[in-house]
């Protein structure tokens, strides 16, 4: 059975997801917290933690980035998508300055008081 829709990339199998990533961090942060620090074992921790810190950072600002782009893409769509059949614009009146209810105000001279 074949599909139309385009398949989702999947992340580089040689990468841990996000959840982990983050879950092993939030494990890191606990470790500091506990009373069980020792000197060397602390800053390969902190190492780890930054290395960590810096790909889920990255991470989060690929996805920010890709939001952004998703988000101007259906922006321009709406923008330059033309009004459909039965739309409001179909039925308005055309301006006429001879009739104040349709007269547009940018061919009246006369300004608001």
């Amino acid at each position: 059975m074949t599909t139309d829709a385009t398949p989702t990339p999947s992340p580089p199998q040689d990468h841990q997801d996000f959840g982990a990533k983050l879950n092993e961090l939030e494990a890191i942060t606990d470790w500091f917290e506990s009373d069980k620090v020792e000197l060397n074992a602390a800053l390969a921790k902190f190492e780890r933690g930054m290395q960590l810190a810096g790909e889920l950072q990255r991470e989060l600002d690929q996805v920010e980035n890709r939001v952004e782009t998703i988000k101007a893409t259906f922006s321009q769509t709406a923008v330059t998508t033309p009004a459909t059949p039965g739309s409001a614009s179909d039925h308005d009146e055309p301006s006429n300055p001879d009739n104040p209810a349709t007269a547009s105000s940018a061919t009246d001279p006369t300004p608001f008081p």
